[in-house]
């Protein structure tokens, strides 16, 4: 099975700091749960505000997943 999060990382979510905290903190508790290996589940992560981005391509390495949602969810700037 792939899943793949799609975090709403536009101003009108991560405006307010806690929303983005629980954003990530409900990823994270999503991967943990997951059996994400080898032959069983991958996992990725889109941002998208007014563009999209691939923050995580999906994977099988459960702590690369987690690593990504904690340093890459971030709101979105057209620099990026």
């Amino acid at each position: 099975m792939d899943v793949v999060v799609a975090a709403d990382v536009s101003g009108s979510v991560t405006g307010n700091a806690a929303n983005l905290v629980n954003m990530r903190a409900f990823i994270t508790a999503l991967f943990v749960q997951l059996n994400i290996k080898q032959e069983k589940i991958k996992a990725g992560i889109v941002q998208f505000g007014k563009d999209a981005q691939t923050t995580l391509p999906l994977t099988q390495n459960k702590v690369k997943a987690l690593v990504s949602t904690r340093l890459q969810i971030r709101p979105l700037t057209s620099k990026q």
